[in-house]
């Protein structure tokens, strides 16, 4: 979907109602401009209570949500926490919407209001979260295909404020129903796509754990070695081993992508990169150097996330 489509659509659901048995959710503005996904703020009367609608064009090749919305409810069915609530999926013959529960900012949105890259023991600590929550996701047959800052949001309420939940999962793929995964898509958000996202072109667990080290390097950084390749909003990277992108990852060594990072980050990312993707990683080795390190280098308070 290029830029133009995109504020077209914009322009055409802005206002839109969708009826959910008693309630109506008015979408009011989009969430995250510059997110490729297009997700948008609504209100919902009565209660005043608010949600989060997920649109697609029906016609659009990439349009997954009806896809997304059968894996949200698979994940529910299975008793996995991470994600926000499915409220229900309407089509008007133009679009596609999911409604789902309105949770509270993403990562990326709370690095950007820092204007600053978050601190060490804030990175640790959500990296081992995250980490365990993918391992959580894997254990039930699920692959997330591309973790970004933007798809891993916070809690909304005050009592999970702390908890970390996914969402995104236009590149997902439910081993249990398709155990052996074959759907290939336009990769978009390149900056964090793995380079097992790049070559084989679809979702694998080593590739998932890839991207989330990718989003807490860069939490930590506020960039990425490779910022500088990475194509803009709108525009589509296939994979392949040919792109720049691909090329620059590829080359990079771990001493350049882990600058300034302690070394419990460099026996993380020894432990991803030593896995094959075709084979079922050890999570709790990568992982656990993290949170050792929390541990022994910063005393238990409060709450370990500078913004709470």
């Amino acid at each position: 979907m290029v830029i133009s489509t995109i504020l077209e659509d914009d322009h055409n659901v802005i206002g839109k109602t969708i009826k959910h048995r008693r309630k109506k959710h008015t979408i009011l503005g989009t969430l995250d401009p510059k997110f490729s996904e297009r997700v948008y703020l609504a209100g919902a009367t009565p209660n005043t209570v608010r949600s989060a609608i997920k649109v697609e064009r029906i016609h659009d090749h990439g349009n997954n949500v009806p896809e997304e919305h059968s894996l949200y409810k698979y994940l529910q069915s299975v008793g996995f926490i991470n994600i926000p609530k499915v409220l229900c999926m309407k089509s008007d013959g133009k679009f596609t919407y999911l409604v789902l529960e309105c949770l509270n900012k993403n990562l990326h949105r709370r690095l950007m209001d820092k204007s600053a890259p978050l601190s060490l023991e804030t990175v640790l600590y959500l990296s081992v979260k995250a980490f365990k929550m993918v391992e959580e996701l894997h254990s039930v047959g699920v692959l997330h295909g591309l973790i970004s800052p933007r798809k891993i949001m916070t809690g909304s309420s005050p009592s999970k404020e702390e908890e970390l939940y996914i969402v995104g999962f236009r590149y997902s793929v439910n081993l249990v129903t398709h155990p052996i995964p074959s759907k290939t898509l336009p990769i978009m958000e390149t900056m964090f796509a793995s380079l097992t996202l790049h070559e084989v072109g679809h979702a694998t667990m080593t590739g998932d754990l890839e991207s989330l080290f990718f989003s807490m390097v860069f939490l930590y950084k506020g960039t990425l070695p490779w910022s500088s390749y990475c194509d803009g909003i709108g525009k589509f990277c296939v994979h392949g081993t040919m792109h720049p992108l691909y090329k620059a990852k590829k080359a990079m060594s771990s001493k350049e992508l882990l600058e300034g990072l302690p070394d419990c980050f460099v026996d993380a990312f020894r432990q991803i990169r030593c896995t094959p993707h075709f084979e079922l990683p050890s999570y709790q080795r990568i992982y656990q150097p993290l949170e050792d390190y929390l541990t022994s280098k910063f005393p238990q308070k409060k709450s370990r996330i500078e913004w709470l």
